[in-house]
């Protein structure tokens, strides 16, 4: 889907009804949202306020406003979720805009949250196989919050990944973030389930983060291999700005942990 206008962005305004797009891919083709504005879509139950992508092979963001978006569960504006087998998927982030995003717990009264990234959620569920995640250009994410880990974008691997990678490069802005009820990564989170190997995540670039939180560990960003992860590795390089950074657990600006079984 592309704007056909050249000053201002086709706008889709759900009006805090109803979630905007859900595409579901039997064959797996590549979709892109380009030059769009999203405005109080809500999502009731499944997650993705505004744009829901199940089983994509390649999804494509540039340009892209998502305001005032929320869900009853994981991706407050925008949930990827791939149910089988992710091999050779990508999610490209560009030049995009969100802003005043949540997610809602669907488990109400817990104390532990479940719905994951207050922006962008995604979720490979099974045997992710040189699979993407990467964020490029200028990137804004204002007033995000999550129920739940990555106040700003949540990004999890179910067991078995091999060669895959998560990316934060460029020049990125992460202000008035969030990961509450327990939550990890006030900006971002990634986590691997067991048995990940030869996978990474890059956080490189000139980023500037003010007023960033989280309820647990990694007040800015937080990274997890669980128990049996060989040859992962985590890079933090560049230049980036931290301020206004609390957590309540280890970590004040970012947390990695490696999980061992005990």
């Amino acid at each position: 889907l592309q704007s056909s206008s050249q000053t201002q962005g086709a706008v889709f305004d759900c009006q805090d009804t109803t979630q905007a797009f859900h595409f579901t891919s039997t064959s797996a083709p590549g979709i892109s949202l380009i030059g769009l504005i999203f405005q109080r879509c809500y999502a009731s139950v499944g997650g993705g306020g505004c744009v829901q992508f199940t089983n994509s092979s390649a999804v494509f963001l540039h340009t892209t406003i998502f305001s005032r978006c929320s869900a009853v569960g994981s991706g407050g504006a925008v949930l990827v979720e791939l149910t089988g087998p992710a091999r050779n998927v990508s999610v490209i982030i560009e030049n995009t805009i969100w802003a005043d995003c949540y997610t809602i717990n669907p488990q109400a009264g817990s104390s532990l949250g479940s719905a994951h990234g207050g922006a962008l959620a995604v979720n490979f569920a099974s045997e992710a196989n040189n699979a993407s995640v990467s964020l490029r250009g200028n990137n804004l994410f204002s007033g995000t919050l999550a129920s739940g880990r990555g106040g700003a974008v949540a990004v999890h691997f179910g067991a078995g990944a091999q060669d895959c990678i998560v990316g934060v490069y460029d020049s990125c802005t992460f202000e008035n973030t969030g990961a509450e009820l327990s939550g990890q990564g006030g900006a971002l989170s990634v986590f691997f389930d067991a048995e990940a190997n030869r996978s990474r995540v890059e956080w490189n670039g000139e980023h500037s983060i003010a007023h960033s939180a989280a309820d647990a560990d990694g007040g800015v960003v937080h990274v997890g291999f669980w128990e049996r992860s060989e040859n992962c590795s985590v890079e933090i390089a560049g230049a980036s700005n931290f301020s206004h950074v609390r957590n309540r657990g280890s970590g004040g600006a970012v947390a990695v942990e490696f999980f061992r079984p005990s």
